[in-house]
């Protein structure tokens, strides 16, 4: 496995039926679900933020921005304790995080020594 291969839409489309579309929005207010269900539409515009990803090795300041949310965990909150704070990533960061994280997971066993995969998932 080259970790170094341009992305390819069937990796990216497995990383994104991967993922949980279900959760809180981003700051772009979408979740992955409106991807999953629009990819035909959005499939050239995340294919060329992969590849911008991946000739330029950065990512748009704004696609790596986190806005904090306090959700409240009781009817009428009254203290800090009674927030749950989430933390609302862009679509397209959770997309790359996933994509990421299935290509390290390929060669996690020869770069970790057995002895510290403790915390290392699946291996």
């Amino acid at each position: 496995m080259n970790l170094e291969v341009v992305f390819s839409v069937d990796k990216v489309w497995k990383a994104l039926s991967d993922c949980d579309g279900n959760k809180a929005p981003g700051p772009d207010g979408l979740n992955l679900n409106f991807i999953k269900v629009n990819w035909e539409i959005v499939k050239g515009d995340l294919m060329n933020f992969f590849h911008a990803f991946y000739n330029d090795g950065s990512v748009i300041k704004d696609f790596n921005c986190n806005f904090i949310a306090l959700i409240p965990k009781v009817k009428i909150p009254i203290s800090m304790q009674d927030y749950r704070p989430i933390s609302l990533v862009g679509s397209c960061y959770k997309v790359l995080a996933k994509v990421l994280d299935n290509r390290l997971k390929v060669v996690m066993d020869s770069v970790i020594d057995p002895t510290q995969m403790t915390f290392v998932k699946d291996l």
